[in-house]
C-alpha cells in the first residue's frame, strides 16, 4: 500500500492543530478551571473543619501568577478570623506539573487577623478540631495527641506555604480576651534573602501605643523563624498585658524569639527559645 506524503503531512498537521486547540482552550478556561478546583478543595475543608472560606475573584495572570481578592475565613455565625483584600502568588511551574502547589513569591495587601478568646465566644476552634470521620483507632490516637504535636504540625504547614520572598502591606492583628485587648499593626513587612526589618505599632488595653522594631530571619529550607523585638524610639520595651495579668511592671531592651521544626525519626520536633536583654521586673 502506497502512502501519500501529502496525506501524512496533513494528518500530522491536524494532530498538531488539535493539540494546540486543546492547549488554547485550557489556557482560555484556566480561570474557571482553577476556581472550580479551589471551590472543591474549600468545600472539603469547610466540611471537615466547620469553617467558611470565600473569595470574590480567583484568576491566573499568565501561567503561574495566581491572584485572589477578598479572601475570607470564619466560623459560621462568628466574627471573621482572617480577611485578605488581595493575595498575589507566584507558582512554580515544575511544582504544578507534579500536581504540587509550590509558592515562590507572595504579595499580600490589607490583611486583618482577629483572634477572639472569650468565655462566650471563640473564633478559632477550627484550628484545633476536625470533623473528619476516621477509623476508631486513628481517632483515639488523634485524641491523645498533645497540644505540642498539633502546634508543631501547624507550624510545619506554615513553613511549607509561606515563601522566603514575601511582601505584606498593611497587616493588622487583633486579640480580644476576657481580661485584655491588644492590637498590632504593621504597615510594611518584607522578607528579602531570608531577612526582614520592619516597624510595628502595638496597642494594649488603655496603655500608650508602642513603636516597635522587628528584625530577624525566615527560612523554608531550615523551617526556622527568628525575631528580635525592640523599641523603635530607644525607649525600653513594655509589656502591658503581663502587667495587667500579674500586677507587675516588666520592661526590657529586646525580646528574642526563635522557633524551628525538625523531622526526627519520621516525627516532627519543635524547638524554640524565648529570651530578654536588659530585663527589669517590678512587682507591686
Amino acid at each position: 500500500m502506497k502512502i501519500n506524503k501529502k496525506t501524512i503531512i496533513c494528518s500530522i498537521a491536524a494532530i498538531i492543530g488539535v493539540f494546540v486547540l486543546i492547549i488554547g482552550l485550557l489556557y482560555w478556561q484556566r480561570n474557571h478551571i482553577i476556581e472550580h478546583i479551589a471551590k472543591d478543595k474549600f468545600a472539603k475543608i469547610e466540611s471537615s473543619r466547620n469553617v467558611k472560606l470565600s473569595f470574590d475573584k480567583m484568576n491566573l495572570s499568565g501561567l503561574d501568577n495566581l491572584i485572589i481578592t477578598a479572601f475570607k475565613l470564619q466560623e459560621p455565625n462568628k466574627q471573621t478570623f482572617l480577611y485578605i483584600d488581595s493575595l498575589d502568588c507566584k507558582l512554580s511551574l515544575l511544582g504544578m506539573l507534579k500536581r504540587e502547589v509550590v509558592i515562590t513569591h507572595m504579595a499580600i495587601k490589607n490583611i486583618d487577623l482577629n483572634v477572639i478568646d472569650k468565655r462566650e465566644e471563640r473564633n478559632f476552634g477550627f484550628l484545633l478540631h476536625s470533623n473528619e470521620n476516621k477509623p476508631s483507632e486513628s481517632a483515639e490516637n488523634n485524641e491523645k495527641r498533645s497540644m505540642y504535636e498539633r502546634v508543631t504540625e501547624k507550624l510545619n504547614k506554615v513553613f511549607d506555604i509561606f515563601p522566603e520572598d514575601l511582601k505584606i502591606r498593611n497587616m493588622n492583628i487583633n486579640l480580644v480576651h476576657n481580661n485584655y485587648d491588644a492590637s498590632l499593626s504593621i504597615p510594611e513587612f518584607n522578607i528579602i534573602d531570608n531577612e526582614f526589618n520592619s516597624q510595628a505599632n502595638l496597642k494594649c488595653l488603655n496603655s500608650e501605643t508602642q513603636s516597635l522594631k522587628l528584625t530577624g530571619s525566615f527560612s523554608n529550607q531550615n523551617q526556622s523563624f527568628k525575631c528580635d523585638v525592640s523599641s523603635a524610639n530607644k525607649e525600653r520595651l513594655r509589656m502591658p498585658l503581663v502587667d495587667t495579668l500579674y500586677n507587675a511592671i516588666i520592661k526590657s531592651d529586646t525580646l528574642h524569639f526563635s522557633i524551628q521544626t525538625n523531622e526526627v525519626s519520621d516525627q516532627l520536633e519543635l524547638v524554640g527559645n524565648l529570651g530578654f536583654s536588659g530585663l527589669c521586673i517590678n512587682h507591686e
